[in-house]
């Protein structure tokens, strides 16, 4: 039995049947208690590469409102005042079993707040190492900025990648596990693409869920 995995593209309504703008906890409960999976950073990645038009587009349209996902990002730090992270895909999922990486994760941090370019990310085997386990891929370099541009229409050279800073935590907000949200996001009409693993763990967005069909 071969089982395929769609991003779902039915969001999950309000009262006033709106798309739904919630926190990730918030989010997780929701979909917990229909007992649906919230898609997480992986799932968009792999619709980069299989999901038809219509759902590339629908998700561009989301990403001005910030697309929160399943997966978390818990930081620690390391004598070396080094990020280690823990990256959790389906956090908190009653559904399915959440997906742990742990990992040496660089500073893609800016005084602007925009991060680092993917480009000068993937120039090291650090950063390399970092997004393969963020999306839960083996591809390469190349592969990953092609799958990016399906998937958001952005083009690599204005897309940025952050993470906190060892030096401040603006984006995360507890001082013994820094706990934060992996998001995708532009700004309205802008070419730019944010790739966070930095986003605050009490910020909100839009979110979408995982259909699962037996073939």
């Amino acid at each position: 039995m071969d089982i395929k995995i769609n991003i779902d593209q039915n969001h999950l309504l309000d009262k006033n049947n709106e798309p739904l703008l919630l926190k990730q906890k918030d989010f997780i409960r929701e979909f917990n208690k229909k007992y649906k999976i919230m898609a997480s950073m992986p799932d968009l990645y792999e619709a980069g590469k299989s999901a038809d038009f219509e759902t590339h587009k629908n998700i561009q349209k989301d990403l001005d409102y910030t697309i929160i996902t399943s997966t978390k990002i818990i930081y620690n730090y390391d004598s070396s005042s080094e990020l280690e992270g823990t990256i959790i895909h389906y956090s908190g999922s009653n559904i399915i079993e959440p997906k742990t990486h742990i990992l040496k994760i660089p500073e893609y941090f800016s005084i602007e707040g925009q991060g680092v370019s993917i480009d000068q990310v993937l120039r090291t085997h650090q950063g390399l190492t970092f997004l393969q386990n963020l999306f839960s891929t083996t591809d390469e370099p190349k592969e990953i900025k092609e799958t990016l541009r399906e998937l958001t229409n952005k083009k690599t050279k204005y897309t940025f990648v952050f993470t906190p800073s060892t030096y401040t935590y603006n984006n995360c907000n507890r001082y013994d596990a820094h706990e934060c949200v992996a998001t995708l996001a532009s700004l309205s009409s802008t070419d730019f693409l944010f790739i966070s693993a930095g986003f605050y763990i009490d910020g909100k967005g839009r979110s979408y869920g995982k259909s699962i069909n037996t073939l």
